[in-house]
Parts: C-alpha cells; structure tokens; sequence
C-alpha cells in the first residue's frame, strides 16, 4: 500500500468494481500466492489491471 501512497493516482484510475491484487515484486512467495488468486479471479470472469511492485 505504500506505493498507493507514493502514487496515489494510480488508484484513481480503478474501477470501483474492480479486485485489486498487488504483486510484490520483492516477495516471492507472496507475489506466487497472489498470482494464484488473479488466476482464480480470471476463470471467474473478471478482468482487471496487474500492479508489479517493489517494496
């Protein structure tokens, strides 16, 4: 979240309907996980934007 804070025009530009999911560039593990959840979210049917970021 604080790269929302550094560029707090970046979540202006998300639908309001949209599921954010942040993959931390400098987490590995983390960045896997929440690859897992983008996955889930597509066969769902939903369609959005995926935000890299480092620390």
């Amino acid at each position: 979240m604080k790269y929302a804070f550094d560029h707090p025009d970046v979540l202006g530009n998300i639908p309001f309907e949209a599921e954010l999911v942040i993959l931390p560039t400098d987490d590995t593990e983390l960045c896997n996980e929440n690859k897992k959840t983008v996955d889930s979210l597509l066969k769902n049917g939903k369609e959005g934007d995926v935000l890299g970021v480092n620390g």
